[in-house]
């Protein structure tokens, strides 16, 4: 997701018990046992750090860092992290306009997935336009 870091949402905690690593969320009370790969991913976040799909991809290569995004967006869905922009979308002047534009033919249901994804970019709106052409 362009843009997009995620940190520990407010009254989240990483444990480490006996080389197994958990979310423990306190309100609501909640637990998440997690794999071990990701739990020292996930104490990065305890100590305050963004965890950044764009440094993840550094670390890890792209097409682990773009499924390790996946995971943590799914972490987002259930309420143990919470997304933050990046730093940088906060000076306007240095972005450019973008304009995406979605081809369909057919696919109403492909488009309104697609459609909501393009909901979770945060980026200015007024220098983003979404233009879909239907050849239909």
């Amino acid at each position: 997701m362009l843009g997009l870091s995620y940190g520990l949402r407010k009254g989240v905690t990483v444990l480490s018990k006996q080389g197994r690593w958990f979310l423990l969320s306190r309100f609501p009370l909640k637990a998440l046992a997690v794999s071990q790969s990701l739990g020292p991913v996930l104490a990065k976040a305890a100590n305050q750090e963004r965890l950044d799909p764009v440094e993840m991809a550094a670390e890890f290569g792209r097409e682990q860092a773009e499924r390790l995004d996946r995971y943590l967006y799914q972490l987002v869905k259930r309420g143990f992290l919470q997304e933050a922009p990046d730093r940088a979308l906060n000076d306007q002047e240095d972005l450019p306009r973008v304009s995406v534009i979605i081809p369909v033919r057919n696919r109403p249901d492909d488009l309104a997935r697609c459609l909501a994804s393009l909901k979770r970019v945060i980026y200015p709106a007024g220098l983003m336009e979404i233009m879909v052409v239907d050849d239909a």
